[in-house]
This record gives structure tokens, C-alpha cells and sequence, in this order.
């Protein structure tokens, strides 16, 4: 009585990216659902305070393991919502479990839950009508069973440890390429487009058996049809290509391409922009284990083994480069465009300029030109610009999900020679931003 409670939802895609910005940015909720992956994080920059004495978290001392994933340094941080003593609520398909000849009676412990699901999947492969997935919550161990989805909260358990993303709904793509080339037609300067392939799609053969179609190829040419005052990079045929050479172009536990990935795109770009693309032998790399990426926190597929993210470097601007970030109102800077500090996190992505901000100017006092760039975006560029800055004294990008000012007036105020607008495919989809061009 007398409490209101608002009820908010984020975006399942980037929930624990965009809850760390809600918190950088003050706009903390006062209960949140969280797995104890993002709780180190939250733990650590302080978002959080411990929940010791509240009623209710005694019962959870009941099951030690389930404690423990919510606790740190002797201190409890959160509550597990599917049963404090390690109980779970599942669902399941009584016609797909006879067809199959499983009894519920045979699952007793986790190697029966296991050899029960191997049945299902043995029996059922390939009717077109089934497909199960098992997966750990809060510790706990649940079973979901999909229909046509091999998978769980829209996230497919591909071949060699590949989490992907089912194709997103494409309702939305049409009106921002609309809002895009309206941009670029009134804009004063080019403007460039690059949209990175889906990882469904570059990867196709990593899929399981039953899955949605990753229509890229259509969506590609009628992006390219409807975008006439716009140039458009198409890397398509580069990434496959890479793809097919052994390369990863894309995260194993992450919607985001890797470095290797970023870096192809850089080199197809260098056409259009007018410059030349330094030599992967140019570089010093360095690479940092233990990366799980949003798709894994949002899969519940906690076995999957980690990824490991790079940092590619070029040592001519180890002293050249200052980057600032503008972020509710405040001013960082830093020497860099890697902040390393993001290594103790389990998500590693934001150790590429930090993550999500409004508005960023990397600043190059050794860069090949005095052009200024300006970059519309959505994360897939953060990996991305640290190899444009070789070219550009100045890039500014702008994150319009948290940048709310007409960009038309940066082209005119900041002095802009070229625009790029980088998005993935999934996200220029389902912007509702992109009005913000105007």
C-alpha cells in the first residue's frame, strides 16, 4: 500500500551494457534483475550495496552455492529469484517427451537431465517441431524446451562454441536508411555507410540444424538501393572471405565482430575515405583470455568456454593519441584509446574507448591528415575507430541513443570534412534514434 512501483525494460541485447550506463549516468533503479556476472562489475564501481539483514536472504544462506554467486567478500549483494534453496519451476512438452520415450521419473540428478536431453535431441532432430535447450539460472539449473528455436531467449548454441543471435525483425530498417539518406542528402560534406553483416550470416556454418533465415543478402541490396546520396561499403564478400580463411571475425560469446573483424572492415573502407590501411604486420597485438560477451550473459548457456579479445596497437601513437569522453555532463581524458581497466570485468568489450557515451573526441596529434571525421555509431565502431585514428587528427563520434541534439549542427560547428555512420545490421534495424540526423 502506498508504494508505486514502475516497472521499466530494457532491450534483452545489451541489458548489462546499458544498466552500467544507467548507473554511470545516475539513473540507478532501486531493484534490477542481474546475473553474477554483471555483479563483480557493479560491485566494484560501487552501483551496489549489500543486502545483509533484509528479509528473505536468510533463507538463501540455506544453499551455499547459490549464496556464494551472490556474494562478495563475505558480503551479500543479491537475491536469487528462482528459489533461495536452490529449487526450480520448469516447463515441459508432454507429446515431445513421449515421442521421444523420455519419462520425467529418469530425471533424478544433473547426468540424467543431461543423457535426458540427448534423447529428446536424438529422437526429435530434424521434424521441424523440436528443439531443446538446457541452461543454468541463478546458479540453479533449468530446462526450456523451444519450438523451431535451437536455443534459449532467442540465442541459437551453435558449432564451436558460437552463441548467435537469431535474426532480429527487419520492420524498422527501411524508415532509418530513410532517415539516413535524408541526412546525407541535405549534409555539406560525404557521408559514408558501413552496416556489419550479421553473424549468422558470415558464419552461417555454425548454425544448428533448425534456425531462422539471416536474410542479409536481401536487406543489403535494398539498403544499397534506398541510400543514392550515401556511399556504402559493402564488406560482405570480405568477411565471408576472411570467414573461410580461418579467421574470427566475430565473437564466440559476443554479438560484436572481433578486432579481426573491426580491422577487416577498416581495410575496406580505406577505398572510399581516401587513405591507405596499415598492414596487420604494423600493429603489436595483445591478447587478453577470459572475455564473456552480453550474448553469453543473456543466453544462460554459463558452460560455454570464453573468448579472448585483442588490443591492436599501433606504437606511433602511443603518444599522440588523447581521447575525451563527455558524459552527463562531465569531461574525461586520457592518453589512450584502450582502457585496460575493463580487463577485470567479464564483459571485456568496453576496454575499446570505454563503451557507451554520449559524445567522444579521439584527438591524433600524428595522424596522416587534418581532416575531421565524424562518426554516428553504435558500439561496433568502438573497436573500429582506434584504426581510423591513424588517419584523422580529429574523430568525433556520436552514440544517438544517448546523444539527443541534431547532428547536422556538429557537421557545421566542429568544422567536419567526412561522416561515417557504422551500425551493425541487427541495430540499424531496431534504432528508434536515428531521428536524431535531422
Amino acid at each position: 500500500p502506498q508504494v508505486k512501483v514502475e516497472v521499466m525494460a530494457i532491450d534483452g541485447t545489451n541489458y548489462a551494457t546499458d544498466l552500467i550506463t544507467r548507473c554511470l549516468g545516475g539513473d540507478v533503479p532501486d531493484v534490477f534483475l542481474a546475473n553474477t556476472n554483471a555483479i563483480n562489475e557493479l560491485v566494484a564501481n560501487g552501483f551496489i550495496q549489500p543486502i545483509d539483514g533484509l528479509a528473505g536472504v536468510d533463507r538463501q544462506l540455506a544453499n551455499p552455492g547459490v549464496q556464494d554467486s551472490h556474494s562478495r567478500d563475505g558480503k551479500t549483494y543479491g537475491f536469487a529469484i528462482n528459489g533461495a534453496k536452490g529449487g526450480e519451476l520448469y516447463y515441459y512438452n508432454k507429446a515431445m517427451f513421449e515421442a521421444a520415450n523420455v519419462s520425467l521419473d529418469e530425471i533424478v540428478d544433473w547426468a540424467s537431465f543431461q543423457n535426458a536431453c540427448v534423447k529428446l535431441d536424438e529422437a526429435l532432430k530434424g521434424t521441424g517441431d523440436y528443439i531443446a535447450a538446457f541452461y543454468p539460472t541463478i546458479g540453479n539449473f533449468g530446462f526450456d524446451t523451444i519450438a523451431l528455436a535451437n536455443g534459449s531467449n532467442g540465442i541459437y548454441l551453435g558449432k564451436n562454441g558460437y552463441l548467435v543471435n537469431d535474426p532480429e525483425k527487419m520492420d524498422d530498417l527501411g524508415r532509418n536508411i530513410g532517415y539516413i539518406n535524408e541526412f546525407a542528402e541535405k549534409c555539406p560534406v560525404d557521408t559514408t555507410v558501413l552496416v556489419a553483416p550479421s553473424t549468422g550470416y558470415v558464419c552461417a556454418d555454425i548454425l544448428p540444424d533448425v534456425h531462422k533465415q539471416y536474410r542479409d543478402d536481401e536487406r543489403f541490396e535494398e539498403m544499397i538501393a534506398a541510400l543514392p546520396s550515401a556511399k556504402f561499403v559493402d564488406v560482405r564478400e570480405a568477411f565471408k572471405k576472411e570467414y573461410a580463411d580461418g579467421n574470427q571475425i566475430y565473437y564466440k560469446t559476443d554479438h560484436h565482430w572481433t578486432a579481426y573483424g573491426a580491422y577487416t572492415a577498416y581495410r575496406e573502407l580505406g577505398s572510399v575515405l581516401g587513405y591507405t590501411p596499415h598492414a596487420k604486420e604494423d600493429y603489436t597485438v595483445t591478447s587478453y583470455p577470459g572475455f564473456y560477451g552480453t550474448t553469453y550473459s543473456s543466453s544462460g548457456f554459463w558452460l560455454t568456454d570464453p573468448d579472448t579479445v585483442e588490443v591492436w596497437d599501433n606504437p606511433a601513437n602511443d603518444t599522440a593519441v588523447v581521447t575525451e569522453i563527455t558524459d552527463n555532463g562531465n569531461v574525461t581524458e586520457q592518453k589512450d584509446m584502450f582502457y585496460l581497466s575493463h580487463l577485470e570485468d567479464d564483459d571485456k568489450y568496453p576496454i575499446y574507448l570505454d563503451g557507451n557515451h554520449p559524445y567522444t573526441v579521439i584527438k591524433n596529434s600524428a595522424a596522416s591528415s587534418n581532416e575531421k571525421l565524424l562518426v554516428i555509431k553504435d558500439s561496433f565502431a568502438h573497436s573500429m575507430v582506434p584504426y581510423l585514428a591513424d588517419h584523422y587528427s580529429e574523430i568525433i563520434m556520436v552514440d544517438l541513443r544517448y546523444y539527443s541534439q541534431p547532428v547536422s549542427r556538429l557537421v557545421e560547428t566542429e568544422g567536419i570534412d567526412r561522416v561515417l555512420v557504422v551500425y551493425s545490421i541487427d541495430n540499424l534495424a531496431t534504432d528508434t534514434n536515428l531521428g536524431w540526423l535531422e
